[in-house]
């Protein structure tokens, strides 16, 4: 149903991702709503990395992602995702990234205390340059996290 790479990128090629996380020049955007369904409370940034064919001019900086993940054929989106740290871990509503058949990966930005769950079942925790490769059109979530200034993390999808 999934598979988790730890050390997925070559530590110098992290370092590279990395600043996704770290650099105070790359532009976060404001989200109201975290599972895309309209119904939560929490909000989060993101930035839009792929999406319609159009790059951000960020995208480079997944390039060594896209790179080593090796089986991809076509991008449909790649999302790079920032979440506050509350006091309390937030569990988000589960989603389906899309209605049909692709695949999908999460690489995991920095080490914290959040998480994704699939299926209600099984938690795979925030690991800096760990990668979650899984069905996204199994139920899945998100956490923010409560033991850093933030949770990073970049979703892609594609065929």
């Amino acid at each position: 149903m999934f598979r988790v790479i730890d050390n997925f990128l070559d530590q110098s090629l992290f370092e590279v991702v990395k600043h996704i996380g770290s650099n105070p020049e790359f532009p976060w955007y404001y989200n109201e709503d975290i599972s895309g369904e309209g119904i939560e409370k929490d909000c989060y940034f993101t930035h839009i990395l792929y999406s319609n064919n159009e790059k951000s001019s960020w995208f480079n900086l997944v390039v060594p992602i896209i790179d080593t993940l090796s089986d991809v054929k076509s991008l449909v989106r790649i999302k790079a995702n920032s979440y506050f740290r509350t006091e309390t871990l937030v569990h988000h509503k589960d989603h389906v990234d899309y209605s049909f058949d692709h695949k999908a990966a999460i690489f995991y930005v920095n080490t914290n205390d959040g998480y994704t769950v699939i299926n209600n079942e099984h938690k795979i925790e925030s690991v800096a340059n760990r990668i979650l490769i899984f069905n996204p059109q199994v139920p899945h979530h998100s956490t923010n996290c409560t033991d850093q200034q933030r949770r990073v993390n970049v979703n892609f999808n594609y065929f």
